[in-house]
């Protein structure tokens, strides 16, 4: 699993940081070791846990020959 966090530092202070949400991106097991499908979901914030907000699915992403970068791109493109 990727989690990948959204934070607001005030001043630029980590101890000021305040979680304004956070994305799962889920291997679903249905690929290979080449390409991989991910389930997708999305929280925002709520009195520090998580309420989902969306759920999708990124389909056949070649895992090995594109960079993690490349995913999240994927992952907001389809947003």
């Amino acid at each position: 699993m990727i989690r990948v966090t959204i934070e607001v530092w005030p001043k630029g202070s980590a101890s000021l940081r305040k979680l304004r949400g956070f994305m799962d991106i889920i291997n679903d097991g249905t690929g290979n070791k080449s390409r991989s499908s991910y389930r997708v979901n999305a929280y925002t914030a709520y009195r520090n846990q998580g309420r989902l907000i969306r759920q999708f699915e990124i389909k056949n992403h070649p895992r090995q020959a594109q960079s993690i970068w490349l995913l999240l791109k994927k992952v907001f493109e389809a947003w």
